[in-house]
Order: C-alpha cells, then structure tokens, then sequence
C-alpha cells in the first residue's frame, strides 16, 4: 500500500501527483482566465479612437489592456504556484475540498450588481457605494472603522486617478448634477 503526499498536489483532486510541474487544477483556472482575457483584450481594439490632440495622457484602449496584460501574466504564473507554496509546506489544495460558502456568490453577485449601475451612478458614488456595502454585507458593524474607511478610501484612489493621473471617469447622474 502507498502513501499519498503529506502535502502538494494530491490524487485526491485530480490534480496528478505531487511532484508534478503542473497544477492541472490551476491550469484550467488559467486555460479559463486566459480565454476570458484574450475575449476582453480583442474588445479593446474595437474602441473608438480619440485625436491625439484630445486624448489625456493614454487612449482609451490601453488602461484596460494593461491591466488584461497583468492578469494575463498572473494566470501564466497560476499553475506553477503550488511549487512553491509545497517549499513553504502549504497544501493549496486543502482548502479547496470544501464548496465556497454562499456569502462567495453573493458577493459576486452584488458587484455584478454595483458595476452594472456604476455608468447610472457615476464612478465615484459608485466605488463609494461598493466600499460601505461589502463590509456591510460581510458582517462588518464596528462604525468607527466602516465610515472613514467607506469615505476615504474610494475618495483618495478617485482623486489620484483623476487629477495625479489624469483618468477621466464617467460622471453619471450625481456627478452631472454637480456640473
């Protein structure tokens, strides 16, 4: 009778064994975002172009094709992690026998939500809404730490992307009542 791996990739989740290079889990994770990153990244060449003596800094085509260029690199990297964090004695996979708690979906869910009316709403009451509503949705209730958190986080990322940064957000309702 043979043992399985203390820790790594075990047979258990179908990963292959665990002197594998490869996480066949994580690889499928990766194969996935890849694909769904290759999608978004051919959307950003169909942009409208802007003159270039109207553009801020960038056209609107490349903050979203270096941030696609990010993930992209992130998932090259996903299915090579679990060498590493064998080194260190983590199993990753451990965590993974056990289903997501449902609180997963509705975050998930209330993003989705909170993106979808975010052009509505505009950038900024946006982000605010989703940096109270989370926490809030969380469980978070200690107010002393909600309330600058929900203020000033989103305010602070705002004002740099805007005036250090120069990125132009959508104004939505509450910012054109402001002019």
């Amino acid at each position: 009778m043979t043992k399985k791996p203390a820790h790594g990739a075990g047979d258990d989740a179908g990963q292959g064994p665990a002197s594998s290079l490869l996480h066949l889990l994580d690889l499928k994770v990766a194969l996935t975002v890849l694909a769904i990153c290759a999608f978004l990244l051919w959307r950003t060449f169909l942009f409208d172009a802007v003159p270039a003596s109207l553009a801020q800094n960038v056209q609107p085509q490349t903050f979203p094709q270096l941030i696609l260029f990010v993930i992209i690199v992130l998932a090259l990297l996903l299915p090579f992690e679990h060498l590493q964090k064998r080194k260190q004695g983590i199993d990753l996979d451990s965590d993974r026998r056990e289903h997501p708690k449902p609180i997963a979906f509705v975050t998930g869910i209330a993003l989705l939500i909170l993106v979808g009316i975010m052009p509505i709403l505009g950038t900024l009451p946006g982000l605010l809404l989703i940096a109270a509503g989370l926490p809030l949705l969380w469980g978070e209730r200690r107010w002393k730490l909600l309330v600058p958190y929900a203020l000033l986080f989103p305010t602070l990322l705002y004002l740099l992307f805007s005036f250090g940064l120069q990125v132009n957000f959508l104004p939505g309702l509450v910012g054109n009542w402001f002019g």
